[in-house]
């Protein structure tokens, strides 16, 4: 290589080729174990007997119905809002029958998906996208977590499910018929 080549390559700012790595998407996993290797995994196929604008009503009102629904495993949950569909909280859970502290970002874009991710020792990441099937609502859960968590994660999701159908039944009982697009245009005449 020539003297007038290489002064000019020494003269040129050292370009990083590679983008900077992602939180969400890289993870330095421990290669001697496999129990903190994340996995991935899809729970499709719930469906609730709610259109899906009573569903997100049921989970966002004043915290009366749904929150009441998982009394049995989850409490002292506190919230403080980040912008208008993104917030951070807190709370505690039963996991291995015992009560353990919980952190969490979650984001709602309503009506279509909910993004939760918890930090700490689970470390996963659902999301939650509800499908309009008519009168009911079809909800399908994409969720990555560490491998010795997943069938808890499993568990506990189905559980939710259960919890869910009578509270949202008596959420609808309570707030009366489900009015359509149409029933509310402007009367005639």
């Amino acid at each position: 290589m020539s003297d007038a080549v290489a002064t000019a390559r020494a003269a040129l700012p050292a370009v990083n080729t590679r983008p900077p790595p992602s939180r969400l998407w890289f993870r330095k996993v421990p290669r001697k174990t496999t129990e903190h290797e994340l996995v991935c995994f899809e729970d499709r196929g719930s469906v609730l007997d709610a259109p899906r604008d009573v569903l997100w009503e049921f989970m966002t009102t004043r915290n009366e119905f749904h929150s009441k629904a998982h009394r049995s495993g989850l409490r002292k949950f506190r919230w403080k809002l980040l912008n208008e569909i993104t917030g951070e909280g807190t709370c505690e859970v039963v996991r291995g029958g015992k009560w353990t502290r919980m952190r969490f970002r979650m984001t709602s874009i309503r009506p279509f998906v909910r993004i939760v991710e918890e930090f700490g020792s689970h470390e996963q990441k659902m999301v939650f996208v509800y499908t309009p099937k008519g009168e009911r609502t079809a909800v399908d859960v994409f969720v990555q977590t560490r491998k010795d968590h997943a069938d808890e994660t499993r568990r506990t999701l189905a559980q939710a499910h259960e919890e869910d159908v009578p509270a949202l039944r008596e959420f609808m009982r309570a707030r009366g018929p489900t009015r359509r697009p149409a029933d509310r245009a402007a009367p005639q005449g």
